[in-house]
Protein backbone atom coordinates (compact mmCIF):
# COMPACT_ATOMS: atom_id res chain seq x y z
CA UNK A 1 0.00 0.00 0.00
CA UNK A 2 1.09 3.61 -0.47
CA UNK A 3 1.57 3.98 3.29
CA UNK A 4 4.25 1.30 3.44
CA UNK A 5 6.06 2.98 0.53
CA UNK A 6 5.98 6.29 2.37
CA UNK A 7 7.41 4.66 5.50
CA UNK A 8 10.31 3.27 3.47
CA UNK A 9 11.01 6.67 1.94
CA UNK A 10 10.85 8.44 5.30
CA UNK A 11 13.91 6.67 6.67
CA UNK A 12 16.15 8.80 4.48
CA UNK A 13 14.50 12.06 5.43
CA UNK A 14 14.96 12.37 9.19
CA UNK A 15 16.70 15.71 8.80
CA UNK A 16 13.68 17.19 7.09
CA UNK A 17 11.66 17.10 10.32
CA UNK A 18 14.14 19.18 12.26
CA UNK A 19 15.69 21.29 9.55
CA UNK A 20 14.73 24.63 8.01
CA UNK A 21 12.71 26.98 10.16
CA UNK A 22 10.75 30.17 9.77
CA UNK A 23 9.92 33.19 11.87
CA UNK A 24 6.66 31.98 13.39
CA UNK A 25 6.01 28.40 12.29
CA UNK A 26 2.57 29.32 10.96
CA UNK A 27 1.18 28.66 7.51
CA UNK A 28 2.94 31.79 6.26
CA UNK A 29 6.47 30.42 6.76
CA UNK A 30 8.64 27.73 5.24
CA UNK A 31 7.65 25.12 7.82
CA UNK A 32 4.77 24.29 10.11
CA UNK A 33 5.89 23.69 13.69
CA UNK A 34 4.33 21.16 16.05
CA UNK A 35 5.39 20.97 19.69
CA UNK A 36 6.07 17.86 21.74
CA UNK A 37 5.77 18.32 25.50
CA UNK A 38 7.44 15.29 27.08
CA UNK A 39 9.40 14.34 30.21
CA UNK A 40 12.97 14.06 28.93
CA UNK A 41 14.05 14.06 32.59
CA UNK A 42 12.24 13.11 35.79
CA UNK A 43 10.29 10.07 36.91
CA UNK A 44 8.71 9.34 33.51
CA UNK A 45 11.68 10.13 31.29
CA UNK A 46 11.64 6.74 29.54
CA UNK A 47 8.08 7.46 28.38
CA UNK A 48 9.11 10.87 27.10
CA UNK A 49 11.92 9.53 24.95
CA UNK A 50 9.66 6.97 23.30
CA UNK A 51 7.00 9.60 22.60
CA UNK A 52 9.56 11.84 20.92
CA UNK A 53 10.46 8.92 18.66
CA UNK A 54 6.82 8.25 17.78
CA UNK A 55 6.30 11.89 16.85
CA UNK A 56 9.45 11.84 14.73
CA UNK A 57 8.32 8.69 12.89
CA UNK A 58 5.08 10.42 11.93
CA UNK A 59 6.78 13.62 10.81
CA UNK A 60 9.30 11.75 8.70
CA UNK A 61 6.42 10.02 6.98
CA UNK A 62 4.52 13.25 6.36
CA UNK A 63 7.55 15.11 5.06
CA UNK A 64 8.47 12.24 2.75
CA UNK A 65 4.97 12.51 1.27
CA UNK A 66 5.45 16.21 0.52
CA UNK A 67 4.56 17.74 3.87
CA UNK A 68 1.36 19.52 4.82
CA UNK A 69 -0.04 22.33 2.67
CA UNK A 70 3.17 22.04 0.68
CA UNK A 71 5.31 22.79 3.75
CA UNK A 72 7.61 20.57 5.76
CA UNK A 73 6.69 19.85 9.37
CA UNK A 74 9.17 20.73 12.08
CA UNK A 75 9.14 19.32 15.62
CA UNK A 76 9.93 21.47 18.62
CA UNK A 77 10.55 19.80 21.99
CA UNK A 78 10.20 20.97 25.58
CA UNK A 79 11.00 19.02 28.76
CA UNK A 80 8.42 18.93 31.56
CA UNK A 81 10.66 16.83 33.90
CA UNK A 82 7.34 15.27 35.06
CA UNK A 83 6.94 18.39 37.20
CA UNK A 84 3.70 20.42 37.15
CA UNK A 85 5.64 23.48 38.29
CA UNK A 86 7.58 23.43 35.00
CA UNK A 87 4.69 22.51 32.73
CA UNK A 88 3.14 25.89 31.96
CA UNK A 89 6.56 27.43 31.31
CA UNK A 90 7.54 24.56 29.01
CA UNK A 91 4.28 24.90 27.07
CA UNK A 92 4.80 28.65 26.74
CA UNK A 93 8.29 28.07 25.37
CA UNK A 94 6.78 26.01 22.57
CA UNK A 95 4.07 28.60 21.93
CA UNK A 96 6.71 31.32 21.71
CA UNK A 97 8.50 29.26 19.05
CA UNK A 98 5.37 29.39 16.92
CA UNK A 99 3.97 25.89 17.20
CA UNK A 100 0.41 25.44 15.96
CA UNK A 101 -0.35 22.44 18.19
CA UNK A 102 1.26 20.63 21.12
CA UNK A 103 1.34 16.88 21.71
CA UNK A 104 1.63 16.18 25.44
CA UNK A 105 2.02 15.82 28.26
CA UNK A 106 2.43 12.55 30.19
CA UNK A 107 1.37 12.93 33.85
CA UNK A 108 -2.17 14.30 34.17
CA UNK A 109 -1.11 16.95 36.67
CA UNK A 110 1.47 18.16 34.15
CA UNK A 111 -1.03 18.26 31.29
CA UNK A 112 -3.54 20.20 33.39
CA UNK A 113 -0.91 22.80 34.28
CA UNK A 114 0.36 23.03 30.70
CA UNK A 115 -3.18 23.65 29.48
CA UNK A 116 -3.21 27.00 31.26
CA UNK A 117 -0.85 28.32 28.59
CA UNK A 118 -2.30 26.48 25.61
CA UNK A 119 -5.94 27.38 26.27
CA UNK A 120 -5.01 31.05 26.56
CA UNK A 121 -3.05 30.88 23.30
CA UNK A 122 -5.83 28.93 21.52
CA UNK A 123 -3.39 26.15 20.69
CA UNK A 124 -4.75 22.57 20.71
CA UNK A 125 -3.11 20.37 23.35
CA UNK A 126 -3.48 16.63 22.66
CA UNK A 127 -2.26 14.30 25.39
CA UNK A 128 -1.28 10.74 24.43
CA UNK A 129 -0.81 9.66 28.05
CA UNK A 130 -2.80 11.68 30.60
CA UNK A 131 -5.80 9.74 31.88
CA UNK A 132 -7.30 11.68 34.80
CA UNK A 133 -11.05 12.45 34.58
CA UNK A 134 -10.11 15.92 35.85
CA UNK A 135 -8.97 16.75 32.31
CA UNK A 136 -12.52 16.20 31.08
CA UNK A 137 -13.71 18.89 33.49
CA UNK A 138 -11.32 21.61 32.27
CA UNK A 139 -12.86 24.83 31.02
CA UNK A 140 -10.79 24.59 27.88
CA UNK A 141 -12.97 26.07 25.13
CA UNK A 142 -12.52 22.67 23.39
CA UNK A 143 -8.75 23.10 23.01
CA UNK A 144 -7.67 20.08 25.13
CA UNK A 145 -7.91 16.56 23.71
CA UNK A 146 -6.46 13.12 24.33
CA UNK A 147 -5.96 9.96 22.32
CA UNK A 148 -6.54 7.40 25.08
CA UNK A 149 -9.31 6.51 27.49
CA UNK A 150 -10.00 8.35 30.73
CA UNK A 151 -9.35 6.58 34.03
CA UNK A 152 -13.08 6.62 34.54
CA UNK A 153 -12.77 3.33 32.62
CA UNK A 154 -9.44 2.02 33.94
CA UNK A 155 -10.57 2.26 37.56
CA UNK A 156 -13.73 0.27 36.86
CA UNK A 157 -11.93 -2.38 34.79
CA UNK A 158 -9.31 -2.77 37.53
CA UNK A 159 -11.86 -3.13 40.33
CA UNK A 160 -13.99 -5.65 38.47
CA UNK A 161 -10.99 -7.74 37.43
CA UNK A 162 -9.49 -7.72 40.91
CA UNK A 163 -12.81 -8.66 42.50
CA UNK A 164 -13.88 -11.33 40.01
CA UNK A 165 -10.72 -12.86 38.55
CA UNK A 166 -7.89 -12.89 41.08
CA UNK A 167 -9.06 -15.63 43.41
CA UNK A 168 -9.69 -13.31 46.34
CA UNK A 169 -11.89 -14.58 49.20
CA UNK A 170 -15.58 -13.71 49.40
CA UNK A 171 -16.08 -10.07 50.44
CA UNK A 172 -12.36 -9.26 49.92
CA UNK A 173 -10.47 -6.40 51.53
CA UNK A 174 -7.98 -4.10 49.83
CA UNK A 175 -5.29 -1.60 50.65
CA UNK A 176 -4.77 1.17 48.09
CA UNK A 177 -1.68 3.40 47.86
CA UNK A 178 -1.72 6.25 45.35
CA UNK A 179 0.25 9.29 44.29
CA UNK A 180 -1.47 12.50 45.39
CA UNK A 181 -2.04 14.20 42.07
CA UNK A 182 -4.78 14.39 39.46
CA UNK A 183 -3.94 10.94 38.11
CA UNK A 184 -3.59 9.06 41.38
CA UNK A 185 -6.49 10.64 43.26
CA UNK A 186 -8.96 10.10 40.42
CA UNK A 187 -7.95 6.51 39.67
CA UNK A 188 -7.93 5.58 43.37
CA UNK A 189 -11.34 7.13 43.91
CA UNK A 190 -12.92 5.33 40.97
CA UNK A 191 -11.39 1.98 42.00
CA UNK A 192 -12.62 2.43 45.58
CA UNK A 193 -16.15 3.26 44.49
CA UNK A 194 -16.39 0.30 42.11
CA UNK A 195 -14.68 -2.20 44.45
CA UNK A 196 -17.05 -1.31 47.29
CA UNK A 197 -20.06 -1.44 44.97
CA UNK A 198 -19.09 -5.00 44.07
CA UNK A 199 -19.00 -5.96 47.76
CA UNK A 200 -15.37 -5.44 48.72
CA UNK A 201 -13.97 -3.33 51.55
CA UNK A 202 -11.16 -0.77 51.32
CA UNK A 203 -9.25 -1.19 54.58
CA UNK A 204 -6.57 1.39 53.87
CA UNK A 205 -6.54 4.33 51.49
CA UNK A 206 -3.00 5.74 51.59
CA UNK A 207 -1.61 8.70 49.68
CA UNK A 208 1.94 9.93 49.14
CA UNK A 209 3.12 13.25 47.68
CA UNK A 210 4.00 13.92 44.07
CA UNK A 211 7.78 14.40 43.98
CA UNK A 212 10.66 15.23 41.70
CA UNK A 213 13.11 12.50 40.75
CA UNK A 214 15.61 13.71 43.35
CA UNK A 215 12.97 13.77 46.08
CA UNK A 216 11.86 10.23 45.20
CA UNK A 217 15.41 8.95 45.63
CA UNK A 218 15.45 10.22 49.22
CA UNK A 219 11.92 9.12 50.13
CA UNK A 220 11.59 5.83 52.05
CA UNK A 221 7.81 5.15 51.95
CA UNK A 222 8.14 3.46 55.37
CA UNK A 223 5.11 5.11 57.00
CA UNK A 224 2.89 4.78 53.95
CA UNK A 225 3.72 1.09 53.59
CA UNK A 226 3.01 0.43 57.26
CA UNK A 227 -0.37 2.11 56.90
CA UNK A 228 -1.06 0.21 53.69
CA UNK A 229 -0.64 -3.21 55.31
CA UNK A 230 -2.56 -2.49 58.50
CA UNK A 231 -5.17 -5.22 58.98
CA UNK A 232 -3.59 -7.51 56.36
CA UNK A 233 -5.72 -6.67 53.31
CA UNK A 234 -6.28 -9.41 50.74
CA UNK A 235 -5.32 -7.14 47.86
CA UNK A 236 -2.66 -4.42 47.55
CA UNK A 237 -3.31 -1.92 44.73
CA UNK A 238 -0.41 0.29 43.63
CA UNK A 239 -1.30 3.51 41.80
CA UNK A 240 2.20 4.84 41.23
CA UNK A 241 4.77 5.63 38.61
CA UNK A 242 8.20 3.97 38.69
CA UNK A 243 8.67 4.99 42.35
CA UNK A 244 6.28 2.16 43.18
CA UNK A 245 9.33 -0.09 43.00
CA UNK A 246 10.49 1.40 46.32
CA UNK A 247 7.13 0.52 47.84
CA UNK A 248 7.59 -3.12 46.82
CA UNK A 249 10.93 -3.17 48.64
CA UNK A 250 9.24 -1.93 51.82
CA UNK A 251 6.34 -4.34 51.34
CA UNK A 252 8.50 -7.43 51.51
CA UNK A 253 8.87 -7.31 55.29
CA UNK A 254 5.09 -7.53 55.76
CA UNK A 255 4.77 -10.81 53.85
CA UNK A 256 5.08 -14.23 55.44
CA UNK A 257 4.20 -17.88 54.99
CA UNK A 258 0.75 -17.15 56.43
CA UNK A 259 0.13 -13.77 54.76
CA UNK A 260 0.57 -13.45 51.00
CA UNK A 261 -1.75 -10.79 49.57
CA UNK A 262 -2.27 -10.39 45.84
CA UNK A 263 -0.67 -7.32 44.23
CA UNK A 264 -2.32 -5.28 41.50
CA UNK A 265 -0.95 -2.33 39.52
CA UNK A 266 -1.87 0.29 36.96
CA UNK A 267 -0.58 1.70 33.67
CA UNK A 268 1.85 3.88 35.65
CA UNK A 269 3.66 0.70 36.74
CA UNK A 270 3.84 -0.75 33.26
CA UNK A 271 7.41 0.24 32.47
CA UNK A 272 10.91 -1.19 32.41
CA UNK A 273 11.93 1.35 35.09
CA UNK A 274 9.40 -0.14 37.51
CA UNK A 275 9.99 -3.81 36.88
CA UNK A 276 13.79 -3.53 36.81
CA UNK A 277 13.84 -1.85 40.23
CA UNK A 278 10.98 -3.68 41.99
CA UNK A 279 11.54 -6.47 44.49
CA UNK A 280 11.13 -9.66 42.43
CA UNK A 281 9.79 -11.67 45.38
CA UNK A 282 6.94 -9.18 45.80
CA UNK A 283 6.02 -8.55 42.15
CA UNK A 284 6.31 -12.14 40.89
CA UNK A 285 2.73 -12.87 39.76
CA UNK A 286 1.58 -9.26 40.20
CA UNK A 287 -1.28 -8.29 37.87
CA UNK A 288 -2.35 -4.92 36.55
CA UNK A 289 -3.91 -2.84 33.78
CA UNK A 290 -2.34 -0.89 30.94
CA UNK A 291 -3.33 0.58 27.61
CA UNK A 292 -3.91 -2.41 25.36
CA UNK A 293 -4.55 -3.39 21.79
CA UNK A 294 -7.28 -5.51 20.26
CA UNK A 295 -6.14 -8.99 19.26
CA UNK A 296 -4.69 -9.08 15.73
CA UNK A 297 -4.88 -5.29 15.40
CA UNK A 298 -3.37 -4.84 11.94
CA UNK A 299 -3.11 -1.06 12.18
CA UNK A 300 -1.12 -1.25 15.41
CA UNK A 301 1.06 -4.05 14.07
CA UNK A 302 1.96 -1.98 10.99
CA UNK A 303 2.90 0.96 13.20
CA UNK A 304 4.89 -1.19 15.63
CA UNK A 305 6.85 -2.81 12.79
CA UNK A 306 7.73 0.59 11.31
CA UNK A 307 8.68 1.94 14.74
CA UNK A 308 10.95 -1.00 15.55
CA UNK A 309 12.58 -0.86 12.12
CA UNK A 310 13.29 2.85 12.51
CA UNK A 311 14.50 2.90 16.12
CA UNK A 312 15.54 -0.66 16.93
CA UNK A 313 13.22 -0.95 19.95
CA UNK A 314 9.58 -1.87 20.43
CA UNK A 315 7.09 0.97 21.13
CA UNK A 316 5.74 1.45 24.65
CA UNK A 317 2.11 1.82 25.63
CA UNK A 318 1.64 5.50 24.66
CA UNK A 319 3.82 5.58 21.54
CA UNK A 320 0.89 4.76 19.25
CA UNK A 321 -1.21 7.45 20.92
CA UNK A 322 1.53 10.00 20.20
CA UNK A 323 1.82 8.93 16.58
CA UNK A 324 -1.95 9.15 16.17
CA UNK A 325 -2.06 12.65 17.66
CA UNK A 326 0.49 13.78 15.06
CA UNK A 327 -1.65 12.26 12.31
CA UNK A 328 -4.81 13.98 13.48
CA UNK A 329 -3.12 17.38 13.72
CA UNK A 330 -1.67 17.07 10.23
CA UNK A 331 -4.93 15.90 8.65
CA UNK A 332 -6.79 18.71 10.46
CA UNK A 333 -4.37 21.28 9.05
CA UNK A 334 -4.99 19.85 5.59
CA UNK A 335 -8.74 19.97 6.14
CA UNK A 336 -8.59 23.55 7.46
CA UNK A 337 -6.27 24.67 4.64
CA UNK A 338 -4.48 26.68 7.33
CA UNK A 339 -1.63 25.97 9.72
CA UNK A 340 -2.95 27.87 12.71
CA UNK A 341 -4.05 26.59 16.09
CA UNK A 342 -7.65 27.79 16.00
CA UNK A 343 -8.24 26.68 12.41
CA UNK A 344 -6.93 23.14 12.82
CA UNK A 345 -8.59 22.75 16.23
CA UNK A 346 -11.97 23.31 14.59
CA UNK A 347 -11.33 20.41 12.19
CA UNK A 348 -9.97 17.74 14.57
CA UNK A 349 -13.30 15.95 15.06
CA UNK A 350 -13.99 16.04 11.33
CA UNK A 351 -10.93 13.89 10.54
CA UNK A 352 -11.34 11.42 13.40
CA UNK A 353 -14.70 9.73 12.97
CA UNK A 354 -17.54 8.63 10.73
CA UNK A 355 -18.81 9.14 8.11
CA UNK A 356 -15.45 9.70 6.45
CA UNK A 357 -13.43 7.12 4.54
CA UNK A 358 -11.18 5.14 6.91
CA UNK A 359 -7.42 5.63 6.74
CA UNK A 360 -4.75 4.26 9.05
CA UNK A 361 -1.02 4.33 9.86
CA UNK A 362 1.20 4.70 6.80
CA UNK A 363 -1.65 6.07 4.68
CA UNK A 364 -1.07 9.79 5.10
CA UNK A 365 -0.68 10.56 1.39
CA UNK A 366 -3.93 8.77 0.58
CA UNK A 367 -5.74 10.63 3.36
CA UNK A 368 -4.49 13.99 2.11
CA UNK A 369 -5.53 13.13 -1.42
CA UNK A 370 -9.02 12.26 -0.21
CA UNK A 371 -9.36 15.61 1.58
CA UNK A 372 -7.97 17.60 -1.34
CA UNK A 373 -10.39 15.80 -3.64
CA UNK A 374 -13.31 17.02 -1.54
CA UNK A 375 -13.82 13.81 0.43
CA UNK A 376 -14.12 13.15 4.15
CA UNK A 377 -11.64 11.09 6.15
CA UNK A 378 -11.90 9.01 9.30
CA UNK A 379 -8.47 8.33 10.78
CA UNK A 380 -8.45 5.03 12.65
CA UNK A 381 -5.14 4.99 14.39
CA UNK A 382 -2.47 2.64 15.63
CA UNK A 383 -4.06 3.07 19.08
CA UNK A 384 -7.55 2.25 17.79
CA UNK A 385 -10.57 4.29 16.80
CA UNK A 386 -10.43 7.91 17.94
CA UNK A 387 -14.04 9.03 17.92
CA UNK A 388 -13.93 12.08 20.17
CA UNK A 389 -16.87 13.25 22.24
CA UNK A 390 -17.66 16.90 22.93
CA UNK A 391 -15.13 16.97 25.78
CA UNK A 392 -12.22 15.78 23.66
CA UNK A 393 -12.27 12.27 25.15
CA UNK A 394 -12.13 9.07 23.11
CA UNK A 395 -15.17 6.87 23.59
CA UNK A 396 -13.72 3.39 23.09
CA UNK A 397 -10.49 1.51 23.61
CA UNK A 398 -8.78 -1.56 25.01
CA UNK A 399 -7.06 -2.37 28.29
CA UNK A 400 -4.51 -5.12 28.70
CA UNK A 401 -4.36 -7.22 31.85
CA UNK A 402 -0.66 -7.83 32.46
CA UNK A 403 1.17 -10.22 34.75
CA UNK A 404 4.75 -10.07 36.00
CA UNK A 405 6.53 -13.33 35.21
CA UNK A 406 10.09 -14.55 35.07
CA UNK A 407 11.15 -14.73 31.44
CA UNK A 408 14.60 -16.23 31.10
CA UNK A 409 16.90 -14.68 33.67
CA UNK A 410 14.75 -11.62 34.43
CA UNK A 411 11.18 -10.54 35.05
CA UNK A 412 8.92 -9.04 32.43
CA UNK A 413 5.30 -8.17 31.70
CA UNK A 414 3.20 -10.81 29.98
CA UNK A 415 -0.26 -9.95 28.64
CA UNK A 416 -2.92 -12.32 30.00
CA UNK A 417 -5.97 -10.94 28.24
CA UNK A 418 -7.60 -7.76 26.98
CA UNK A 419 -10.76 -5.90 27.97
CA UNK A 420 -12.70 -3.81 25.48
CA UNK A 421 -14.38 -0.49 26.41
CA UNK A 422 -17.28 0.06 26.12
Amino acid sequence: MCGKTVWALSLALCAASTGCSDDNGSSGGATIKIGVLAPVTGTLSSDGEQQKRAALLAVEEFNAAGGVLGKQLQLEYADTATDPAMASKAAQELIDKGVVAIIGAVASSVTIKASEATIKAKIPLISPASTSPEITKLKDDSFVWRTLLSDEHQGSVAARYAYDSMGLPGKPTAGVIYIKNAYGESLAGIFKQEFEKLGGTILNFVEYPEMTDVEVQKYTFEKETADLFTGNPDLIYLITYQEGAKITAQAKKYLSATYTPRFFGCDGNYSADFINSADPFVVDGMLGTAIGRSINDGRYNDFAAAYEKRFGVKPIQTSAETYDAMYLVSLAITKAKAGTGAALNAKLKEVSGPPGKAFGPGEFAAGVAEIEGGGEVNFEGASGKIDWDDKGDVTSGTYAIWEVKKVGASYDFVIRETKEVP
